[in-house]
């Protein structure tokens, strides 16, 4: 048995190290536009990455997988980053479309 984290498994492999994140080619669409949705209205108001983050209530860490389109966000989250940027969705979601043309 071993110890990883506070937690017994069985295996000594580690199940909890990170993955690589996948080519930018092989990311779906929406994600990259979301993400760059997200840095351009972030920067327009004048955000650093760090400080918005911490006005979320999201990792900054996690914040940067979501500007370079490496997480699949839920909705909760989604809603979190909307709200924080001061837009209704469906006023951000344009910009996401638009985003999603270029």
């Amino acid at each position: 048995m071993y110890l990883f984290r506070g937690v017994f498994t069985l295996d000594s492999r580690r199940w909890d190290m990170p993955r690589a994140p996948r080519p930018i080619e092989e990311r779906p669409p929406v994600l990259l536009a979301f993400g760059r949705a997200v840095r351009q209205v972030r920067k327009t108001r004048n955000f650093s990455q760090e400080a918005f983050a911490d006005l979320c209530g999201i990792d900054r860490s996690y914040m940067g997988c979501v500007e370079r389109g490496e997480s699949n966000l839920a909705l909760v989250n989604i809603d979190k980053i909307v709200k924080a940027l001061g837009m209704p969705l469906s006023e951000f979601f344009k910009v996401v479309d638009a985003e999603t043309r270029n």
